[in-house]
């Protein structure tokens, strides 16, 4: 399981500041890929989920969040889910596999799975490989992008879209980061392969049974009265 209130305490250093701004603005920038009433971001200080166009429910699973949870044993009925964004949560997880487990199981048919992971083949990549103190987020597993496809494929997931971001060596300080902030836009020109940070959009494949959409679904999160009982506390974006 994750330790979810080291990985929030680095999202407010000036780094997980930095990271979080970056990736907000790249999920930010694929909203129109992101529909659905219930949508779920698993860990993270606060929500990196585009503002919706339409009504929909938004909330954070975790520790003090709006529903509280690990990853790997979601508190949702199956199918109940249209979009679940993983921030950084497979790297640091000990049972990464159970984790997409569940978030397949809880997503409905077309449900949308974002993943935001760090690249092993990057700066931050040989940060990891020779850090000594092993501190988040440098304490985590970095997985090859191929390999994450596979896991996806054998969970009956289409990847959609791939997104490379951040170029900049992990400097702790804000003002390096401005500093070098222009080797982002040189790196998605010239080095794609080396960025920090892969954004995955995946859909689950729609199994050919009786169709069913979206909008028909029953509204109902959690299973029945009496086996789980959650902290329901959730966000409605009106």
């Amino acid at each position: 399981m994750i330790n979810a209130n080291k990985m929030t305490q680095w999202w407010q250093t000036e780094l997980g500041q930095y990271v979080f701004a970056k990736e907000k603005a790249a999920i930010g920038a694929v909203a129109d890929n992101i529909n659905g009433y219930f949508q779920m971001q698993v860990y993270s200080h606060e929500l990196l989920l585009p503002t919706p166009k339409m009504p929909c429910c938004q909330f954070l699973l975790g520790d003090n969040a709006d529903i509280t949870s690990c990853a790997e044993y979601l508190p949702l009925k199956s199918n109940s889910v249209d979009v679940v964004l993983l921030p950084h949560v497979l790297e640091f997880s000990s049972d990464p596999h159970q984790v997409l487990r569940e978030t397949e199981r809880v997503l409905g048919d077309g449900g949308t799975l974002i993943l935001c992971c760090f690249k092993p083949m990057s700066l931050w990549g040989l940060r990891h490989l020779f850090s000594m103190k092993k501190k988040v987020p440098w304490q985590g597993r970095y997985f090859p992008r191929s390999r994450i496809k596979d896991w996806l494929a054998l969970l009956n997931f289409e990847v959609m879209e791939v997104n490379n971001e951040i170029f900049v060596p992990p400097f702790a300080s804000a003002k390096s980061l401005e500093r070098w902030d222009f080797l982002n836009q040189w790196g998605k020109r010239y080095w794609p392969r080396f960025a920090a940070v892969s954004i995955i959009i995946a859909k689950k494949r729609v199994l050919p049974l009786t169709p069913t959409g979206l909008a028909w679904r029953k509204r109902k999160l959690f299973p029945s009265a009496g086996l789980i009982k959650p902290v329901t506390g959730y966000n409605k974006t009106p």
